[in-house]
């Protein structure tokens, strides 16, 4: 799904993503087109009558109806008026239909329709391919800026053998740092947060809703993702004043211990070793 935004200069540039679409994304939008359809009937009963003399025009006050429905009723519906109908100054008292909007509609149908039945193919197929559903209409829209589908540049296609391997050769490099007495400081955190959300994001689900966060994930974030993921390794923070200090701790790679009850063991033992080098070096 394309996104927009208007160009400041001729030197303005934004990053586009494009989003695949999943079932529950296109069966809502089909309910927003039927919504709007019905709209459409309730207009054309309230202001295009299909006769004069008709009975039931007379009985019904269609047009009061329909400004009670769409104006003083749901929220839903008021928001979608906005969108839907107008007025023209020159009749301030009468709505119009969005002229620009009605002949969208249909195409949208058939777009939604196609994307539908391609989301009808067995799981198996996709998986067998590597992909997931909604793929015919990605490769459908980077085709018109003349692109082809590449999986390593898939940000929403997680999981894959090779971000996971980059994920844990990220993880693996701190962990040596650290092992070689090599923390991670508050300015180098900054630098370290943005690539392991980068690197987390591709190979597992985002722990962060707020869509293009530049800054990456804090520190909660992060040992909440690494938790979740489950991998041999946890973030551990230690404060020296004045300063706050991290590093990447391994884990004993056990899966019948919890991930919490590991990290208390590996901070245990991290603690230790600090005592004992604390005490050598007094003696």
């Amino acid at each position: 799904m394309l996104g927009r935004a208007r160009l400041l200069d001729k030197d303005f540039r934004v990053t586009l993503y494009l989003k695949r679409f999943d079932s529950e994304l296109i069966n809502d939008r089909m309910h927003y087109l039927g919504k709007y359809q019905n709209a459409m009937l309730d207009y054309a009963r309230a202001y295009n009558p299909s006769s004069p003399d008709d009975e039931s025009q007379k009985k019904k006050n269609y047009e009061w109806i329909f400004l009670n429905r769409y104006y003083n009723s749901n929220p839903d519906d008021w928001v979608n008026a906005k969108h839907w109908f107008g007025r023209d100054y020159k009749k301030p008292t009468k709505l119009f239909l969005n002229k620009i909007m009605e002949p969208l509609v249909e195409k949208s149908k058939v777009i939604y329709q196609s994307i539908l039945k391609e989301m009808a193919v067995p799981i198996s197929k996709y998986e067998i391919l590597g992909l997931v559903t909604g793929q015919k209409y990605l490769e459908y829209q980077l085709s018109w800026f003349g692109q082809t589908y590449d999986i390593d540049n898939d940000i929403t296609l997680v999981g894959n053998d090779k971000a996971m391997n980059e994920f844990i050769e990220f993880l693996d490099l701190y962990a040596d740092k650290a092992e070689n007495g090599e923390d991670i400081d508050s300015e180098e955190f900054g630098i370290f947060r943005a690539s392991f959300t980068k690197l987390h994001d591709k190979a597992y689900k985002s722990q962060d809703d707020r869509a293009g966060n530049k800054n990456g994930y804090g520190s909660k974030l992060i040992r909440q993702a690494l938790e979740e993921s489950n991998l041999n390794y946890a973030l551990y923070k230690s404060k020296e004043r004045p300063k706050t200090l991290y590093r990447i701790i391994r884990l004993e790679d056990n899966p019948d211990k919890p991930y919490s009850v590991r990290v208390d063991e590996a901070i245990k033992r991290i603690k230790e070793l600090e005592k004992q080098v604390k005490n050598n070096s007094i003696s």
